[in-house]
């Protein structure tokens, strides 16, 4: 199943930054129509079942499947290029906790429909006791 997630680059771009100065760039990330739940990689129906079923055979031997969306930035500082690279997370805030970063993770839009959507109940002309 091949996912095409979409960027809407920044109104602004990063530049040249001198000691004490800071940025922020936002942007928007769009997940892809058909993107899937994020789950492990391997499965099996039931404990019977004494080996797991690859989903995925590419994540083979890893511990967890790569969570969707990741960052990655590129620096340059005094000449030297390195980058920095992590698994984009969400943000909660729990009580007691305060605020919790998990990693991000995806599935469908869904939408609830209960039918039907209207109920006729007889009326009763006598009193219900």
């Amino acid at each position: 199943m091949n996912e095409q997630w979409t960027i809407d680059p920044p109104t602004q771009s990063g530049g040249a930054l001198n000691g004490n100065q800071s940025a922020d760039l936002r942007f928007t990330v769009h997940a892809a129509s058909n993107a899937r739940f994020t789950r492990p990689y391997f499965t099996r129906p039931d404990i019977e079942q004494a080996y797991y079923d690859i989903q995925e055979s590419k994540d083979l031997n890893l511990s967890l499947a790569p969570y969707p969306l990741s960052a990655r930035l590129h620096f340059v500082f005094d000449g030297v290029p390195f980058e920095l690279s992590q698994v984009v997370q969400s943000v909660k805030r729990v009580t007691g906790l305060g605020t919790v970063l998990e990693p991000l993770i995806t599935g469908p839009a869904i939408s609830v429909s209960i039918a039907p959507q209207q109920e006729l109940f007889p009326w009763a002309p006598k009193p219900l006791k």
